[in-house]
């Protein structure tokens, strides 16, 4: 392939491609040869318009230097007009593989931080740590909370956030200041439309070099969860609510049967009663177990520690499953081991 000349740049040409220097100078097309063919097109598109305007011609490309082995170059050079009418350029060919490796892994690393932005199911929010003006919002947010890209960077973080949270903002800002993180914390966020829907909301805050620094917040709506958590515990309560006065009404009755209100029973018979009875009892304390579930997941149950006589529990687990044993393995009867209500642990 014939080129155009090159001066000064011949002896960089020789010692990146292992050409002469005096075949450089009169026709470069020997250095194209050896530019990537996926580059090629560029750089000669960069010569044509270096040469019809004579401006300073400027380029980064890839070459085969004298291993063989592929490295990115700089091209630099001002062309001259000669008085034949033909164009001589000065200018140099700089190695620049470590610098541009290291650019493209950078590009590369942004595109895949950019792309896990715009992609993530839970809203990514970039904030000003000091005016809290919106920099940076991501698709998921967007969505959630009914604005344009540019209407949300119009805000800061009070135009989204009810006067309610202004205790627990302050916290998350102490929490900033001192530990670089703060949350996650429940509050909720104001739409477009000026209705709310609960978050979960945590955060970093990154330092920047003669910059303000900013707050990376995720912003997750939490409104099915919600909804669940609340079908949940309605359907608890339900259920225990309709299982429990039955139940009060079977306990009750085993537990006259079993006082012999209704007269003496056969030894076997009262046995098997006492086990219905207090098996039954533990039934209603199950129900009564589920109704507190409410009360301990939002810290309003009241827990008293107290010692117990841990052999006295075993003994009592040991009786009402008794009756199961002897159902999963078909003997006749469980033989109990010798009481443990009287030694201590």
């Amino acid at each position: 392939m014939a080129g155009p000349g090159f001066s000064t740049a011949a002896t960089a040409y020789a010692t990146f491609y292992g050409i002469s220097p005096e075949a450089v100078k009169e026709d470069a097309g020997a250095a194209f040869n050896a530019i990537h063919p996926h580059d090629i097109d560029h750089v000669v598109a960069s010569i044509n318009r270096s040469e019809e305007s004579l401006a300073i011609w400027e380029s980064e490309f890839r070459a085969k230097a004298q291993d063989r082995n592929w490295i990115w170059v700089e091209g630099r050079a001002t062309p001259e007009r000669r008085p034949d009418g033909s164009i001589i350029w000065h200018g140099f060919v700089a190695n620049i593989d470590e610098k541009k490796r290291s650019q493209l892994a950078l590009v590369e690393r942004e595109q895949l931080l950019r792309t896990f932005f715009e992609l993530s199911p839970i809203g990514i929010l970039l904030t000003d740590f000091r005016s809290g003006q919106n920099h940076d919002v991501n698709t998921a947010l967007l969505e959630y909370s009914g604005y344009s890209h540019s209407e949300f960077l119009a805000l800061n973080y009070w135009s989204a956030t009810p006067e309610d949270y202004v205790e627990q903002t302050q916290q998350a800002i102490t929490d900033l200041k001192e530990h670089g993180r703060f949350g996650p914390m429940e509050q909720e966020f104001i739409r477009k439309d000026g209705s709310r829907f609960p978050i979960l909301l945590q955060g970093v805050l990154v330092e920047r070099v003669g910059s303000e620094p900013l707050v990376w917040s995720l912003v997750e709506d939490i409104s099915e969860r919600r909804k669940v958590d609340r079908m949940k515990n309605e359907f608890i309560s339900t259920v225990s609510h309709e299982l429990r006065t039955p139940l009060t009404s079977i306990s009750g009755s085993l537990g006259l049967i079993a006082g012999g209100v209704f007269g003496p029973l056969p030894d076997k018979v009262k046995a098997m009663v006492a086990i219905a009875a207090r098996n039954s009892d533990q039934l209603r304390h199950l129900i009564d177990d589920l109704l507190d579930i409410e009360k301990l997941v939002s810290g309003q149950m009241d827990m008293q520690m107290r010692k117990q006589n841990i052999g006295i529990v075993i003994q009592d687990s040991v009786d009402r499953l008794t009756t199961y044993a002897v159902d999963r393995t078909g003997f006749p009867s469980v033989r109990k081991p010798p009481s443990l209500g009287q030694r201590r642990y």
